[in-house]
């Protein structure tokens, strides 16, 4: 009989973020214990956590073929056909696991994901409603209630997000849509707070910087200015990052009428969005020449 210190000792590898070892692990104890559903579940969440999407899905179903009423790897199976955008199927396997376990919040508040993917914006509020009817204080449903509602009823959705920072104090990515429901409203002074709290939860938050030099008029001393200029030399970010940070930084040097450091800044989010979209002049050029030749007078 499997004990629980070796099901443990495979979980600290996996949560270590040690697959590989944890892959190992299990089939040296499937050897000894070839039916144990838990083992093949745990082999999907590492073969998955290694890109191993097939083997990943394999494992899952082999669980629910020794377990028919096994939730949590119809679960797991539905997160992984999500991520690879195979959403009608990904619907029908959460809807499983919530037929073999009502009580499972994280599985409706998928499927509520999976239908807004979808498009289906009346079935995803249904699945969050009765997310939150088992877990009244999850979060993260109460912010993706309100991405739903932010499409068509912006009141609802700040009411959402709202909520969804009383539950979570630190809740940025709330506080940044927060902002930008505002700001579509006209709530401009509303919006420039909600972006700061954003910013000062998540220093980090380059998108919140970005928005909110859009809407503020800046002064020398801004502390917010310093610290684009930081994020700006981080070399974890990606390009996208960086040509936001460096329009951002542009519209600060507007502001000051530093014209040198507009064009600097300009010119270097403009070229990383020539690269980004693999820009060239030259090229564009030839393919007017050919225009030319195809379709002439």
């Amino acid at each position: 009989h499997l004990n629980q210190e070796q099901i443990n000792s495979v979980i600290a590898l996996y949560n270590n973020g040690k697959f590989q070892e944890a892959v190992d692990s299990i089939k040296a104890l499937n050897k000894d214990h070839p039916n144990v559903p838990l083992l093949f579940n745990l082999l999907g969440a590492c073969h998955k956590s290694l890109g191993q999407i097939d083997a990943a899905l394999q494992m899952l179903e082999t669980a629910t073929k020794i377990k028919p009423d096994y939730a949590e790897a119809y679960f797991n199976q539905g997160v992984i056909l999500k991520g690879i955008g195979r959403l009608e199927e990904a619907v029908e396997l959460y809807k499983k696991a919530i037929s073999l376990n009502p009580n499972y919040p994280d599985a409706h508040n998928n499927l509520g994901n999976t239908y807004k993917d979808l498009g289906m914006y009346d079935e995803a509020i249904e699945s969050y409603e009765w997310a939150l009817a088992y877990k009244p204080n999850f979060e993260v449903v109460q912010l993706n209630l309100g991405i739903i509602y932010s499409e068509f009823d912006q009141e609802s959705a700040i009411k959402h997000y709202k909520k969804a920072i009383e539950i979570k104090s630190d809740y940025s990515e709330a506080y940044f849509n927060l902002g930008s429901v505002l700001r579509h409203l006209g709530r401009q002074e509303e919006s420039i707070k909600s972006y700061e709290k954003a910013i000062e939860i998540k220093p980090d938050y380059v998108d919140a910087h970005k928005n909110l030099s859009a809407m503020k008029f800046y002064k020398k001393n801004d502390p917010q200015i310093k610290h684009m200029q930081l994020l700006l030399d981080n070399k974890l970010l990606n390009d996208q990052d960086h040509i936001a940070l460096n329009f951002a930084l542009a519209k600060v040097s507007e502001d000051l009428e530093n014209k040198d450091d507009f064009f600097r800044y300009l010119n270097a989010g403009n070229n990383l969005r020539k690269q980004e979209l693999d820009y060239s002049f030259p090229k564009d050029l030839e393919m007017i020449d050919k225009i030319k030749e195809v379709f002439t007078s």
